[in-house]
Order: structure tokens, then sequence, then C-alpha cells
């Protein structure tokens, strides 16, 4: 790498999280589809946070409900919106549907991690309960416990995000991968 590089591939990765999933999907895009494809994440990143202002509008809450469902409709409308708007530009950057295809894969993806997020966490459900049945035995009861439910709950997740790649992969390449990461990321202002 030249000299000249270096600050700019250093700043890149010192971005914030979710910089570098774009600047991969704009890179890809460009080899690969020229401006169409450098645009097309842009404009889904751009979609993702207008569609997470419409789902705030969504959000309502009642006086003794679960706030967890209120939020979840606005996370609901903002994925909504985002498909709708992936297909639309799919449609008229590419002439067909297999980039928006990407991109709503990543959304389920980034979707049932959510869920799975929840199930593992809240105290609804019974992992959590399980965790604090052993707190009442000891520590080290409570801790192997808290280690197993952790490890346990990454399995969907990890299996939803190769199953994820894969699609993505078979319906557009090493592009589509980058642009399931887009869709994965596009909505995160609303979860």
């Amino acid at each position: 790498m030249s000299q000249e590089w270096e600050p700019i591939c250093s700043s890149l990765m010192s971005a914030p999280w979710f910089l570098p999933s774009h600047f991969s999907a704009i890179t890809l895009g460009l080899a690969a589809y020229s401006t169409s494809g450098a645009l097309y994440p842009l404009f889904l990143a751009a979609a993702g946070i207008v569609a997470s202002i419409i789902g705030t509008f969504f959000v309502r809450g009642k006086e003794g409900g679960n706030p967890q469902k209120a939020l979840n409709t606005g996370s609901y409308v903002a994925y909504a919106i985002v498909v709708v708007v992936s297909l639309i530009l799919s449609k008229a950057m590419f002439g067909g549907f297999t980039e928006a295809v990407a991109i709503i894969f990543g959304l389920l993806v980034g979707f049932v991690i959510g869920q799975m997020t929840e199930l593992y966490t809240s105290d609804k459900y019974k992992s959590v309960k399980r965790i604090a049945e052993q707190s009442e035995t000891g520590a080290g009861t409570t801790i192997i416990t808290g280690l197993a439910v952790g490890m346990r709950s990454t399995v969907i997740p990890i299996l939803c995000i190769c199953v994820g790649i894969f699609v993505s992969y078979a319906v557009a390449g090493l592009y589509g991968i980058a642009l399931a990461a887009v869709g994965m990321l596009a909505t995160t202002g609303s979860t």
C-alpha cells in the first residue's frame, strides 16, 4: 500500500461500526454495476433512516400496555418501507429484483436476530427465568447457567447469518452479501 492511502484507510477503519458495510457495498457495486451499484446502497441507507423516522410515528403506547409491542410496531413499519423502497429502486436501477432480494434477506436476518435477543434477554421468557431460579442456589450455578444460555442464544442468529450469506451470494454474488449487510443495518435507527 502506498503512503498516501494509509491515512485514508486508517480513518475509514475507525469510522462507526456500520460504515464499513456501506463502504464495501459501494465499492463492490461500483466495480460490478458502475454508478447504479454505488448509489443503490446509499439510497437504501437513506431510505432506512427515513423509514426509521416514519416508524416512530406508529409507536403508540397504551396505559398499562406492553411497551415492547408498541416499539415493535414502529420497527415493522420501517421494515415494510425499506422492503418497498428496495424493490422499487432495484427495478429502476438494475431492471430486476435480485439486489432487492439480498436486501430483504438482510432485513429478515436482522429481524430474527432482534427477536432472538428479545427471547433470551426478556424476563418474560424461560431463559431469563431459569437463570434467576439458579441464582437461589449460589453464584456458581448462576454463572454456569448464564454461560449456557448465552451460548445457546447464538445458535439461531449464526444459522440465520449463514443462510443470509448463502442466499445473498446466490442471487447477487459478493455484492449481494454486502447488500444484505446494508439491509441488516438499514433500520438500526428504529430497533
